[in-house]
């Protein structure tokens, strides 16, 4: 009930921001390029799409929005075509976006790195945007919007260490992949979220942790929480678990969300998905 009070005070802020009219954008001198799906959908989320010139091709939305490759080929000759005043980049652990930091350098355009890898990092990232796109006195009618949105979602995470809501305190492991088994260890976004929401991850390893089937065997959890981004890839890995582990299939639950695959502002939204996981033996959404 907790949970589903929080994305109705987060809806409901949204709504109250929507219906007092969009503010429009083309004019302003703020123009996005942003290289991360994570922050893409932050700027959406926060009121901002009209603002985005430029998405990495990872991101779907704003189809309409040019594609300026990926941090590993940039599109050079359209990425300064765009004029953009700021690029956005998600802060990884191997830093490789230097290329990309020297042209912005060259340009004169604002490339700003974003940690977005844990809760504390995303509430973070919600205070610091609009502030770091939008100048008072010039954007004030967008940087209320963005405001009223960032505050709805951080005193929404707020209310997480209240939402004992998820899983039974058993011992339980949260794979992204199953071949090879790769979970979410300490310190991961959907470990804090899950341990937060009253789970136990019994993963202790910190970061992304790389294990064999062997693993699983010994650890032997009490639920395996397989999260997926697709129907198919659901299937592909129920079939692959079953066979290497037929024992697992009455211990595994099935979530096919690709939301949260990637850490961003929609994180109350995640939590639902991740509470509301699929019942054991079929992924939600998958055939039978």
């Amino acid at each position: 009930m907790v949970l589903s009070a929080a994305m109705l005070m987060l809806v409901t802020a949204t709504l109250v921001v929507s219906c007092s009219g969009k503010p429009q954008a083309e004019d302003r001198g703020v123009r996005i390029v942003s290289f991360s799906p994570a922050i893409t959908k932050t700027v959406i989320d926060l009121g901002l799409a009209d603002l985005l010139v430029g998405r990495t091709g990872y991101c779907e939305d704003p189809g309409d929005v040019h594609v300026v490759g990926n941090l590993h080929e940039i599109d050079h000759e359209r990425l300064l075509k765009l004029r953009p005043t700021h690029v956005l980049v998600q802060r990884t652990v191997t830093g490789n976006h230097h290329e990309l930091e020297r042209i912005c350098d060259r340009h004169g355009i604002t490339c700003t790195s974003i940690p977005m890898d844990t809760i504390p990092e995303i509430s973070d990232m919600l205070v610091q945007v609009p502030g770091l796109l939008l100048k008072p006195g010039v954007d004030d009618e967008l940087l209320e919007v963005a405001t009223q949105r960032a505050t709805a979602i951080i005193e929404s995470l707020e209310q997480l260490e209240r939402m004992q809501t998820c899983g039974s305190g058993d011992p339980s492991i949260l794979l992204f992949s199953v071949d090879p088994p790769r979970a979410f260890g300490r310190g991961t976004y959907i470990d804090q979220l899950y341990r937060q929401l009253g789970g136990a991850n019994c993963i202790m390893t910190e970061g992304y942790a790389e294990l064999a089937m062997e693993d699983l065997y010994r650890i032997d959890p009490a639920e395996l929480l397989v999260i997926c981004s697709s129907s198919t890839d659901a299937e592909a890995a129920r079939a692959h678990l079953n066979r290497a582990w037929p024992d697992s299939v009455h211990r595994t639950r099935w979530i096919i969300e690709p939301e949260l695959l990637i850490p961003s502002s929609r994180v109350i939204q995640c939590a639902q998905q991740l509470c509301g996981a699929s019942m054991p033996d079929r992924p939600e959404g998958g055939g039978a």
